[in-house]
């Protein structure tokens, strides 16, 4: 299951259930061959409204061999 609700997460830990946000899948996307650039996948998001901070995102891109 995919979630990425504040609330969802809270429940997923009370049960143990490991936690991966957005970024997280996207960067695993990547490291599987799944995705070719994580850059614009986080572009993508961003022009949905999906708001991602500067240090974050440089972060995400530096994992991804992307900066």
């Amino acid at each position: 299951m995919l979630i990425d609700e504040v609330d969802g997460r809270k429940v997923g830990r009370r049960h143990g259930l490991r936690m991966t946000g957005t970024l997280g899948v996207l960067l695993e996307g990547k490291r599987q061959g799944h995705l070719g650039e994580v850059r614009a996948w986080i572009d993508a998001l961003g022009r949905q409204g999906f708001h991602i901070g500067a240090a974050l995102k440089q972060h995400v891109l530096e994992a991804a061999g992307e900066a």
